[in-house]
């Protein structure tokens, strides 16, 4: 089965300055996933939820298109999130005004879009099956209604994903338990390097590139195992 790769940026600087240094964040992950590629896999790449702020529907476009391109040049797979928001005043106590989800394949656009909401349950484009991994995928406070939690158990999943624009905090406990239960789970957000190993995976920490910290998740060949090993990516 594929490994999954998880990229979080180190946060850096005021957040206004971030929101404008978005295509530095594109480039960095061009330049991890030609490392990753050098190893000879095909993985799957996760980014948070609010890897990438913007503030027009035009720049939105333009780096979505960035990653398709750099999807279909690195034979790679892709999901990652765009928070959309108006002006310059945006901060992260503001909140996002929309988080949109795209997912890719070798170039292959799979969900592109997709809107989170914030009530009802996730529709068919937010279950993913990638060569033979098959996920689903939450979007933040969509973990917390139980509807959405008991859609992704009604399929045969490999892994849920829930991206979220924060760390897991003693809030989310219960809600990430229940789903846990049901199947493997991994929380992913965009400057937060994951620190719930979803069971019968693990967890290899990578090293550190410019900007960035890289995990990366290995389904186990029998029974649930966790744990967490350490390994340096050439770049």
């Amino acid at each position: 089965m594929m490994d999954v790769y998880t990229l979080v940026f180190d946060r850096a600087g005021d957040w206004l300055a971030q929101t404008r240094g978005q295509d530095r964040r594109v480039e960095v992950v061009s330049t991890t996933l030609e490392a990753i590629s050098t190893l000879g896999e095909r993985p799957l790449i996760l980014l948070g939820a609010g890897t990438f702020h913007v503030h027009s529907e035009v720049s939105r476009d333009r780096i979505a298109a960035k990653m398709l391109s750099l999807s279909r040049r690195t034979d790679t797979a892709i999901l990652f999130g765009i928070d959309l928001s108006p002006g310059d005043s945006w901060t992260p106590i503001d909140g996002p005004i929309e988080t949109f989800i795209y997912s890719c394949d070798a170039g292959t656009k799979l969900t592109w879009p997709h809107v989170a909401a914030s009530t009802g349950i996730p529709g068919a484009g937010r279950i993913l099956t990638i060569d033979e991994l098959r996920i689903g995928v939450v979007v933040g406070r969509e973990l917390f209604q139980a509807p959405t939690r008991n859609s992704l158990t009604r399929v045969p999943l490999d892994l849920a994903v829930v991206m979220s624009h924060g760390p897991v905090t003693p809030r989310w406990h219960p809600s990430l338990a229940a789903l846990d239960r049901c199947l493997p789970t991994l929380v992913l957000a965009a400057e937060v390097i994951p620190d719930f190993v979803p069971r019968g995976w693990r967890r290899a920490t990578i090293g550190q590139a410019p900007d960035l910290q890289m995990a990366r998740f290995r389904r186990m060949a029998a029974g649930p195992a966790q744990g967490v090993e350490e390994h340096t990516l050439p770049m």
